[in-house]
């Protein structure tokens, strides 16, 4: 049994955190931390003078109760942005969406995140953003994963999908260079060492086998001095179904020149994955997916059977059903804007599709009802 193939039974269940309640008082009952937050964001736009009677806000346009009647405003950055990381996906996207004053609680991690990425990979964010979007390109992978899920470790690889070209890694650290040879210096110090033509040489890698049709070729470069690489993922579809055939769901994020997205929040928030690989009857996977055991090494579920992954639920309510059809954008997805950088506006195309899992759940399941 491969090592990312968990049944329902061998994912432990996650055991409440102390709250605050009880590490500070511990003769009290504890005091969930989603609580806290919600009563400390309470008071920006509920409470206060009757409406004509508000000031006009020139930062949001509209009028509103000081920013200060809110508790949350009162608290030091950090300890803020600290209590928001507490909150479900699903709030934080209605607390973005609240109030302006707000969106920094939501947006300043992650575009703190998305930067400190590519710095890692010695890219300066600001030009690089914007020739993703000049391209349509997005980051997918690891890289994107790890926006959503915290305490991943940054990855040595960052994947890079596009449908022509690839964004501009900046000025090479030698004058001149010549684009026929690979050993040059392509800007910041990454060289072109393979390009993978053939099925075996993609997914080897990219870590699994899904891709091997729709991509026409992957440049890899290599930065031996800050030992990182860059994979160029061209694609002969938009890059958004690439990131749809995935092995797991875990990996349904990708990162654009302005937007962090993740495609499955309740699953990702939740450690879990669905499985789209077929799945012989004794349960041993005959595919070689390295990419699955470098997520379970990270303590990411992954599951083949659809119900054991999303809970009991009525198909196709459920916003992480498989049976459900989903298309980019939509509002299933937890979507964060975290920069309005570029002049090119979007040029990815939209996307729909209805997951195939080994281990489909029927129509037949239902809401189990608590007594």
């Amino acid at each position: 049994m491969a090592a990312w193939m968990l049944s329902e039974a061998s994912c432990p269940q996650t055991s409440a955190s102390p709250s605050w309640g009880s590490i500070f008082h511990p003769s009290r009952a504890p005091v969930n931390i989603a609580d806290v937050a919600t009563s400390l964001m309470k008071g920006v736009l509920s409470y206060g003078p009757r409406f004509f009677e508000l000031e006009w806000c020139h930062f949001c346009r509209e009028r509103h109760t000081p920013p200060e009647a809110a508790p949350v405003f009162r608290l030091p950055l950090d300890l803020g942005l600290r209590i928001v990381s507490f909150l479900p996906f699903s709030d934080r996207s209605a607390l973005n969406a609240s109030c302006r004053h707000l969106e920094k609680f939501v947006t300043n991690p992650v575009a703190a995140r998305v930067r400190h990425t590519l710095r890692e990979f010695g890219l300066d964010p600001g030009p690089f953003l914007e020739s993703m979007q000049y391209h349509g390109a997005v980051i997918g992978g690891i890289a994107a994963l790890r926006i959503f899920v915290e305490d991943v470790p940054m990855p040595r690889v960052l994947e890079v999908y596009t449908r022509q070209g690839h964004p501009d890694l900046g000025a090479p650290n030698q004058e001149e260079y010549d684009d026929d040879d690979p050993s040059a210096d392509r800007g910041n110090g990454y060289r072109l060492v393979e390009t993978a033509i053939f099925t075996y040489g993609k997914c080897q890698l990219l870590g699994y086998q899904h891709y091997g049709a729709n991509v026409e070729k992957i440049l890899r470069m290599r930065n031996s001095t800050l030992d990182r690489e860059i994979l160029f993922v061209q694609s002969r579809v938009p890059p958004i179904e690439l990131i749809i055939e995935a092995p797991t769901t875990l990996l349904m994020n990708f990162i654009t020149s302005n937007d962090a997205v993740c495609l499955y929040p309740d699953l990702t928030e939740r450690r879990k994955g669905l499985l789209t690989l077929p799945i012989p009857d004794d349960r041993s996977s005959t595919l070689d997916v390295p990419v699955l055991d470098t997520l379970a090494g990270f303590r990411l579920y992954m599951f083949g059977n659809a119900t054991q992954a999303v809970g009991r639920h009525r198909c196709p309510l459920h916003p992480s059903c498989p049976a459900v059809p989903r298309a980019y954008p939509d509002l299933l997805m937890y979507t964060v804007r975290f920069t309005d950088a570029g002049g090119y506006g979007s040029r990815l195309a939209e996307s729909t599709w209805t997951l195939k899992v080994p281990s489909p759940c029927g129509s037949t399941e239902r809401i189990e009802q608590s007594t």
